[in-house]
């Protein structure tokens, strides 16, 4: 979709969703790095990933980096203990 098509309100409507993302994970999520990881961090990742919800117009995931990681007691990738950031889906979706 290009920014004309944008601005001519090519997208209806779009969603946040936010979840709980571990620091250990972000680096595979952004790079596909795995380097480090196990087989179980690595396949709790990809499905934690396929999860998450896809609108017809994409999706795009950013990090909240600007605070610390913080200290959760369970996130949304294996319910696990670990630091966090907050990760913000926008999904997007056209008519």
């Amino acid at each position: 979709m290009t920014i004309d098509e944008i601005k001519a309100g090519g997208l209806s409507a779009c969603e946040e969703y936010t979840y709980d993302i571990p620091t250990w994970a972000l680096t595979y999520i952004e790079y596909g790095e795995a380097d480090g990881l196990s087989v179980e961090d690595i396949e709790a990742v990809d499905a934690f990933i396929e999860s998450l919800p896809n609108g017809q117009g994409g999706r795009v995931l950013c990090f909240d980096c600007l605070d610390d990681p913080s200290f959760r007691h369970t996130n949304d990738i294996n319910s696990l203990g670990a630091d966090c950031v907050k990760g913000v889906l926008t999904v997007f979706n056209t008519h």
